[in-house]
């Protein structure tokens, strides 16, 4: 097996007969917000003032090898490839070398060097800075279950008056959940209630915190909270 990476369903090494000659992998830079004060030493750090810290797009950069038979066909090839990447703004990106999750990512810019029937064709793609789950948190799927990453929870509840539950966000960020429902329902977090219509809803006001976080639903029928786990 060649390992590459897969967009818009095409695979690099299955659909293009690409190898991997490098690849770089960038790590995202924390967004640092910090105010000097006259006669102050150092610097106040606003960066956690609503309680996560914020990162930058993080680049990802690929070097493919483009061998055919001859120039002509190498160039078509090229044309295809590029194509292929540039196809749609940010859209799931997997390495194959990286299992499980995806990277958010659209083509920035590429550079094509070439030796007679022999390229090298380089891609930089701008990416969302966090990786995502390729499923959602509660999934039962065994076969793609990471015993050093995952956590076997439940996500869908059936409720008749009143449910404690617990839901763990193992990803590096808060999140905001979907709240999918068949009937009206109150969620409390904490000291705040939060009240969904039947139907499928994302209130952004209504945020899993990084760990264990405890629920109590109100309401009759079914609920489930949808989300993926965001890691860096």
């Amino acid at each position: 097996m060649a390992y590459g990476i897969r967009k818009n369903n095409k695979h690099s090494f299955d659909d293009f007969g690409l190898t991997i000659k490098s690849k770089k992998i960038g790590n995202p830079k924390k967004n640092k917000i910090k105010e000097e004060i006259p006669f102050m030493n150092g610097s106040y750090d606003f960066s956690l003032l609503y309680g996560d810290q914020t990162y930058s797009e993080r680049q990802l950069e690929y070097t493919f090898n483009l061998n055919e038979k001859n120039k002509i066909e190498m160039n078509v090839k090229k044309i295809q490839v590029l194509e292929w990447l540039n196809d749609g703004g940010k859209q799931p990106l997997y390495d194959d070398t990286i299992p499980g999750f995806y990277f958010l990512a659209e083509v920035e810019d590429d550079d094509f060097s070439e030796d007679g029937k022999n390229g090298e064709l380089t891609v930089t793609f701008n990416a969302y800075p966090y990786k995502i789950s390729s499923r959602n948190e509660g999934h039962d799927i065994w076969d793609d279950f990471n015993f050093e990453l995952d956590y076997a929870q439940d996500t869908k509840f059936t409720v008749a008056g009143e449910k404690s539950i617990e839901l763990y966000n193992l990803g590096s960020s808060r999140i905001t959940p979907t709240v999918k429902t068949t009937s009206a329902f109150d969620v409390i977090k904490g000291k705040t209630t939060y009240k969904f219509n039947p139907g499928v809803t994302t209130d952004w006001r209504f945020i899993l915190e990084k760990g264990l976080n405890n629920i109590v639903i109100r309401g009759t029928g079914n609920i489930e909270f949808i989300f993926k786990r965001e890691v860096l």
